[in-house]
């Protein structure tokens, strides 16, 4: 549930911090925000649309994984330009669509992982990872207002979700594979 919430919610962030990245830093006009986080909203859609593709011939948790992992990248290569002080409007929709792409394919699959644990409880693993999504987008809503740079301070939030994200997932598997030894 923390790894699927920090893979899949985390971009609440960007969001977040959208109009002051496009207009304060990138001194565009406030209504072209919509159209730019419409992109991302595009981002997610195309990631689904893979996923349907993938899911089928990867073993789940190898997609969410790798899903997070391209995420972490495009977050990665967002705070970079960021603290270069290199962002452009092109840069930006191009890595957070890098972003939300890797959201749109770990989605399915962190559900599909949250809910699978045992299947007697299936609809409480459902409310507490949706719990879980809620408390991650909210986390990572307010911790990009913290310092001066709202790019910057999203693209730490991104990065940081990510990794905790990877974390989570890694002990969950070991956690799993213990289980199953036994």
């Amino acid at each position: 549930a923390v790894g699927g919430g920090c893979a899949t919610t985390a971009m609440y962030g960007f969001i977040a911090s959208a109009p002051f990245v496009f207009v304060q830093r990138l001194h565009r006009e406030a209504h072209e925000v919509g159209f730019y986080l419409a992109a991302l909203v595009l981002g997610v859609t195309l990631g689904s649309f893979i996923a349907t593709r993938l899911i089928p011939r990867v073993e789940m948790r190898k997609l969410l994984v790798r899903a997070n992992a391209f995420s972490i990248l495009g977050a990665a290569i967002f705070l970079a330009l960021a603290l270069g002080d290199w962002l452009s409007v092109p840069l930006v929709v191009l890595t957070m669509c890098m972003f939300t792409v890797g959201v749109g394919i770990a989605s399915p699959a962190a559900l599909t992982q949250a809910i699978s644990v045992n299947p007697q409880v299936t609809g409480s693993a459902s409310g507490l990872y949706g719990s879980m999504q809620m408390v991650v987008g909210g986390l990572c809503t307010a911790l990009v207002g913290l310092g001066d740079n709202p790019a910057v301070s999203a693209g730490i939030v991104l990065v940081g979700a990510g990794v905790v994200g990877q974390l989570a997932f890694h002990v969950a598997q070991t956690r799993q594979r213990r289980l199953l030894a036994n």
